[in-house]
């Protein structure tokens, strides 16, 4: 993990990078730390620092985004630790758009089970690093033939590493300067370093073809349609529709609205790889667990922003259903969040959240229902120093007691932030 991190600074720093940072000091006080029905409160102490490097153009495509805090709590009620997260994507073109060496490594902290994942103390770090090649050949002046492939690594805290080969070939078609055909073949093995009941060995073939519109209109979108197979050591082979799809359209300058569908094979490692929300930041990791498990993922989303020169809002509904391949936990989430921000002055604003969600389990008799809302106010004291304040509240309702536990919130952080450009 350190070795990509320097590695991927080295890389955005040679192409003069652009970037941001920010030193933060957060007290917090909550009356329910390790989020358990038996509540405990506590404060908490966090001291950190958080930064991205980019560079887009030329050679280089890069994005480099790391944050370091060393979390205190005062009464002992969740053990002390120092949280590291890093988030490395870099692709070096070789021959300009023609010949490319990709490079990602992800270190966050996940869940160790589905059922606990976002609970402090039930979790623990995941590092995953991918690399290879890529080419196109020309065939022509709007066709190539694409090749790649991949080799990967992934390392869990407990016996849960893996290693990962995967090679694809296809033909992509350009129909215009803003649109693009493919088709893909692609093949992937995983081996686990130790298997157990749910770990266990299993190669993956997918064939699918895709259409992408990425400008040139309101209406764009990137959809992958076919099949893929999974041959699971000592098991019959599973064949399952693979599909994958976005469509946003924005109607003015302001207004963006979209839907995401997809119906895939997927784990831990393989969403700790998902790149899609890469611009967004860091944010916890909380939708999966350590597990070993293969699961075939339906997903559906739906998702509406809208920016004004003093505020913005954003809503995003989704569904999934889960069907584990390896064990029993089986599940379906459905949940709608709603976030926003306002200016009040030239130097205040003003942000908030509000969140409910489903998980009903549908191999054992558990459902739970989380609910939660959060108000946050930022006073600019300077060009470079914020001070923020922030109140929460989050519910957990369940048909097991012992999973149940609500928590309140209090945060005052002072941020002093800066840019390397």
């Amino acid at each position: 993990m350190l070795l990509s991190g320097v590695w991927g600074l080295c890389a955005v720093a040679a192409a003069a990078p652009r970037g941001d940072y920010n030193v933060f000091l957060e007290q917090t006080y909550t009356d329910n730390a390790p989020l358990e029905a038996d509540a405990q409160s506590d404060w908490l102490t966090v001291l950190g620092v958080e930064g991205v490097l980019s560079e887009h153009g030329g050679r280089l495509d890069a994005d480099l985004r790391a944050r370091v805090a060393r979390e205190e709590y005062y009464r002992n009620t969740v053990e002390d630790d120092t949280a590291l997260s890093l988030l490395a994507d870099t692709r070096f073109w070789l021959r300009p758009r023609t010949l490319s060496w990709a490079f990602y490594d992800r270190f966050a902290r996940v869940g160790e089970t589905v059922e606990d994942a976002e609970r402090p103390g039930a979790q623990q770090n995941a590092n995953v690093v991918w690399t290879g090649p890529d080419a196109a050949f020309h065939l022509g002046p709007v066709d190539d033939w694409l090749l790649g492939s991949r080799v990967g690594h992934t390392y869990f805290e407990s016996d849960a590493d893996s290693v990962r080969y995967a090679a694809n070939t296809g033909w992509r078609h350009r129909t215009d300067e803003n649109a693009e055909l493919t088709v893909i073949g692609r093949a992937q093995q995983v081996d686990f370093k130790e298997e157990s009941d749910t770990a266990i060995d299993y190669d993956r073939y997918d064939l699918f073809a895709g259409h992408q519109r990425t400008g040139g209109s309101p209406l764009q979108w990137r959809a992958q349609l076919g099949m893929s197979r999974v041959e699971l050591d000592g098991r019959d082979s599973d064949d399952a529709l693979l599909l994958d799809s976005e469509v946003t359209y924005r109607r003015s300058a302001p207004t963006l609205v979209g839907a995401r569908l997809a119906h895939q094979y997927t784990d831990a490692t393989g969403r700790l790889l998902d790149t899609s929300g890469i611009l967004r930041g860091l944010e916890p990791v909380t939708d999966l667990s350590v597990g070993t498990s293969l699961i075939y993922e339906r997903r559906y989303e739906l998702f509406f922003r809208r920016e004004a020169p003093i505020w913005t809002a954003e809503a995003r509904g989704y569904y999934v259903d889960e069907d584990f391949k390896t064990e029993d936990s089986d599940r379906d989430i459905s949940g709608l969040r709603l976030s926003g921000s306002r200016s009040l002055s030239a130097r205040a604003d003003l942000g908030g959240e509000v969140y409910g969600e489903r998980i009903h389990y549908q191999l054992f008799e558990r459902e739970d229902k989380d609910y939660g809302a959060s108000v946050s106010l930022t006073w600019r004291l300077g060009s470079e120093l914020r001070l923020r304040g922030a109140v929460g509240h989050i519910v957990r309702n369940s048909d097991v007691d012992a999973a149940e536990y609500e928590e309140n919130r209090v945060l005052i952080a002072l941020v002093y932030g800066g840019s390397l450009d």
